[in-house]
């Protein structure tokens, strides 16, 4: 059995691509593009997801909030 490192496990298989790392790329990209503090964006979404958690969303309604 092989021991996972912290970074294999919290970000997937190696190699892979994940979804939120895209986005989160380009949110930052577009922040920068506009003129925004960067990570602006990140600050929003953050703010929904937990406005999200308030009123209980399901999940489907967090993945396009997100």
């Amino acid at each position: 059995m092989t021991r996972q490192t912290e970074s294999e496990s919290s970000h997937g298989a190696p190699g892979r691509i994940r979804l939120v790392d895209v986005l989160g790329a380009f949110s930052l990209a577009g922040d920068l593009a506009i003129g925004q503090q960067p990570e602006h964006g990140a600050r929003s979404c953050y703010i929904g997801m937990q406005i999200a958690d308030t009123l209980a969303l399901p999940n489907a309604d967090r993945r396009v909030l997100f």
